[in-house]
């Protein structure tokens, strides 16, 4: 074993208690966060003494799986498998006592309450606390998340910290100034008109898509355009072909091969993963290429029918997003490709698909098709105006590689588009 690691084992089963325990195994892994740096963690298996001889491939009740940063060695998670524990120093645990949970939290992640972290929510019956990451109580968007949880006997059986908590230099600090009024606008552009999934048919309905404004005014984007854990590209390419092609040389069935086996040699070397190269135009003409070229073969008479609307990338792979396009109305569960390309030297090609299309339209075969929508855009905004929030919201600009100040536009309810019924949001 590595000296730094054997340091590490050795630290964690001090610290924790867990004198009643022997280190089963561990392994290296990475992950990539919202700000597009590289992170490694050892994750160690404890088995409770009593399981020495245990030969199942599941963990035995009472395992703890501890996962700690390799180069800050902070704990990212605690975890006793099955709701167990055997520590012998409970007392460095925390209570379900949401004062004793704060200042636990304070001193296990050197966060400060309020500034860095706030309450999102709690239940006393199950014995879950949720919190979320903040700036002096405004909320970050993507957002950090800590979770804990407490078995019958009061005893913490899960912590697990994830995602980003930006200190307030990492702010582009400035007072907010946008007002509804002057953002109405953009609430309305953003009213479409939904075909979702009932319970006998689909129907339409009438829902506003959740979007950022910067605190100018002047530029706005979907929340969802903020939350990729790699290089990311927004595109929009309507792909066209003149030809069919044969799908006999389509070799997309291979396994997904996501990295398990980090070296000791990149975690101390701090390697960036895969996903934080940048995409090339190179990248971008390549996956236009492949993306074409899957199409003309699986779908040839859909010349004109389908748009690449983002690449990012995932692990090794580029990840190309075909979405349908000449639509009068939006799905909230939107039929799309989802393309895995594998770059082999200078060649592209693709490696496997997803397409949520076949997925959705199986799940759902049996629906009706909907009554055609009687209200109107207008009529559907007037009655969703009202229930619009703005929330100041610090969102990451990865060009800037700051937190900008931004007002989230946000509407809970939807409206249904025939009977003009006004309701919450559960799709």
């Amino acid at each position: 074993m590595e000296k730094r690691i054997e340091k590490m084992t050795k630290d964690i089963q001090r610290t924790f208690g867990l004198n009643d325990y022997f280190l089963k195994t561990y392994h290296l892994s990475r992950r990539v966060n919202s700000l597009l740096q590289t992170n490694y963690y050892i994750t160690m298996e404890w088995f409770p003494n009593q399981y020495a001889k245990w030969v199942e491939d599941t963990n035995p009740d009472g395992t703890a799986v501890i996962e700690v940063d390799f180069h800050t060695e902070d704990v990212n998670s605690i975890i006793f498998v099955n709701g167990v524990t055997y520590t012998t120093k409970e007392q460095v645990f925390p209570t379900p006592d949401l004062e004793h949970i704060i200042d636990w939290i304070e001193v296990m992640t050197g966060l400060t309450w309020g500034r860095q972290i706030q309450l999102h929510s709690q239940s006393l019956d199950k014995k879950e606390f949720h919190f979320q990451a903040t700036v002096d109580n405004m909320p970050v968007w993507p957002t950090g998340t800590i979770d804990l949880e407490f078995n019958h006997h009061d005893q913490l059986v899960s912590f697990t910290k994830d995602g980003v908590f930006p200190s307030e230099e990492m702010l582009n600090w400035e007072p907010f100034s946008l007002i509804p009024e002057a953002t109405a606008y953009i609430a309305s552009a953003n009213c479409k008109l939904m075909k979702v999934p009932g319970d006998t048919s689909w129907k339409y309905v009438y829902g506003i898509h959740d979007q950022f404004v910067t605190n100018d005014g002047k530029k706005h984007f979907p929340v969802d355009t903020v939350t990729r854990n790699g290089t990311f590209k927004k595109m929009d390419v309507l792909l066209e072909w003149q030809e069919k092609k044969t799908s006999d040389n389509l070799k997309i069935n291979e396994q997904i091969q996501v990295e398990r086996n980090i070296s000791i040699e990149q975690a101390i070397s701090h390697e960036p993963a895969p996903a934080v190269q940048q995409i090339t135009e190179q990248d971008m003409d390549a996956c236009i290429h492949e993306a074409t070229h899957y199409l003309q073969a699986v779908a040839p008479s859909d010349t004109g029918r389908w748009r690449l609307c983002e690449v990012y990338r995932y692990d090794i792979y580029l990840i190309a997003i075909l979405k349908q396009t000449n639509k009068d109305y939006d799905v909230a569960i939107e039929p799309r490709h989802t393309l895995f390309i594998k770059q082999d030297a200078e060649l592209y090609h693709i490696v496997h698909v997803l397409d949520d299309k076949a997925l959705w339209d199986n799940l759902y075969v049996n629906l009706k098709e909907p009554k055609a929508a009687v209200i109107t855009k207008e009529q559907a905004f007037e009655k969703l105006q009202k229930h619009v929030t703005l929330t100041p919201t610090y969102v990451y600009d990865v060009e800037k590689q700051s937190y900008e100040l931004c007002g989230k536009i946000s509407c809970p309810y939807f409206v249904h588009a025939v009977t003009g019924e006004l309701s919450l949001i559960d799709l």
